[in-house]
Order: C-alpha cells, then structure tokens, then sequence
C-alpha cells in the first residue's frame, strides 16, 4: 500500500450531484496552487487542474510525507471575489487526527465530503510515506575512453528517503547503433540475477518503446535526462537531479536491495557499464 499523502484523483466538478444543485449551476476549479514551506517534512509532486470538459475541471495532487505526522492541523477560510479576494462568511480551524476518528467540525465535514471518495486520507494519524524507494550508490566505468569519458556520477542524499543521482560523460564521436544489456539482481548473501534481464536496441527504442521493461525504466528518469532524442548520440550526456518516485514504479516487487546493471554497447563493442542500487521497502500496515 502506497502512501502518498493528498491523493486527489479528483474527477471532481466538485461532483455536482443532481439531488443537490440542477444542471442549470456551474461549479468548477478556476486555479489551484500548491505550496511547502518545509521540504524536509513534506514535498509536492503534482499540483494541476485538468480541464475535461466545458464545466468539468478535476484535479490531480499528490505528495509525500517524508517523517511521521502525528499532529495536524487546517486552517480553512473562504473567500469571495470582490474587487480582490475578500474573506466571506466561513472560517473554521480544525484539528485533523481528531477529525479523521470523528467528523466533530460541520465545516469541516462539508468539504472532507466533497473529495474522500478520490483521496486516501482515510485513516487515523500517524500519516507518513509507507514506500521507502531510494538510491543507495552508483558506479560508472568507461571500457573505452577514446569513445565516451564519464566527468561525474555521483548520488547526492537531500533527506533521509530521497537521494538524487547526478551523471554525465561525453560520447566523442557519432554513435548510430547503442545496444544496451539490462539486467536486475537481488541482494540475498551477495546480488544475484532477479527474474529481469532485457538487452535493448537503443536507437530503434527512442523511436517505438518497443521493450516494455525499459519503457518503464526510461519513464522514471526520461525527465532528468537529455536522451531524448533519435541516433546517432555525440556530445555531452547526462541525467541530472534524478530521484526513484514510487508512484512511477507499476511493477510490484517485494521490499529488498535491488541492482540495475546496464551494459552499454557501441556498434557491438562494450564501451560503459551504469549500475544503480536501490533498496524498495513498503509497509503494508502503515
């Protein structure tokens, strides 16, 4: 069970419900905005407004508690357009772990209404990340330096569950056929092969996706990176600021330490090796 807290998949109007309001009533998202004042407690990933329809607009949000939560508090107040934002009629302070076990707050309750159903801020404090899913080293080695020289690999720990990975090299001359060997290894007395082993034409892949493996590995860092682009590859590489975000991750896989080797390969030649290790490990009763 992931936690990632503030889960709105919110297909929302607010869900104008028709024994409530009649068709005649227009009740949609205009902005949202999205803000953390302490990145080391709590981080934003995603903070849009999607606009479905003439009068659906729903919301996509979601972040991640990086320690335990066991206190925590909402000031709610509305306002109303009027000549600037205006505070209008409700303002209400609520005390969230007491909420959750007991909808005390009218207010409160109202809007909790509103978006539950598309949430998962359905249980009782603590609230925390149940899904520890982080890098834990990094190793690059070039085979051939008159063709590509690594200049930095490095992973950089931001706070205790994220640790970015900073890489780049250059490829000295034009490349037109990359294979790459991808393999997975578990760490059980020593790293040994996990049911996952590819070996992917690259330059035909950026064109079609046609492994769906390295789909999804692309998909986590594709982002980061400046590959993105058809063959032939020369000239500076990299992936920068790079971290493993489990809501990414579709493959199930159960908690343990876990290497990704990559073997590249330069018109048939191995030319580079990129080994990732990570630790996934997912609290199935948080």
């Amino acid at each position: 069970m992931r936690f990632i807290f503030l889960y709105f998949a919110i297909l929302l109007v607010f869900q104008i419900r028709r024994s409530l309001f009649s068709e005649a009533v227009v009740f949609k998202f205009t902005n949202f905005v999205c803000l953390s004042y302490n990145e080391s407690w709590f981080i934003f990933h995603n903070c849009r407004l999607k606009a479905v329809s003439r009068d659906k607009v729903i919301l996509n949000m979601n972040g991640t508690i990086l320690h335990p939560a066991n206190s925590i508090a909402a000031h709610a107040k509305v306002f109303k357009k009027a000549n600037g934002y205006k505070p209008w009629l409700f303002e209400t302070k609520v005390d969230v772990c007491r909420f959750v076990k007991k909808s005390y707050d009218p207010f409160g309750k109202i809007v909790y209404g509103l978006f539950k159903e598309f949430s998962n801020m359905n249980h009782t404090c603590p609230y925390a990340d149940a899904v520890v899913f982080k890098m834990t080293n990094a190793v690059c080695v070039s085979y051939n330096e008159t063709w590509f020289i690594f200049h930095h690999c490095r992973l950089k720990a931001v706070s205790r569950n994220k640790v970015v990975l900073n890489l780049n090299g250059t490829v000295l001359h034009p490349v037109h056929k990359i294979n790459v060997h991808a393999k997975i290894f578990k760490r059980e007395n020593g790293y040994k092969p996990w049911l996952i082993e590819t070996k992917v034409d690259v330059c035909r892949f950026v064109v079609t996706s046609y492994d769906p493996f390295s789909k999804l590995v692309f998909n986590l860092f594709k982002e980061f990176s400046n590959f993105d682009h058809p063959c032939p590859f020369m000239g500076l590489q990299y992936v920068m600021g790079f971290y493993l975000r489990p809501e990414l991750l579709i493959l199930p896989i159960p908690s343990g330490d876990y290497m990704l080797m990559l073997r590249w390969f330069f018109h048939n030649k191995l030319t580079f090796d990129t080994n990732v290790s990570f630790v996934f490990t997912e609290n199935l009763h948080a």
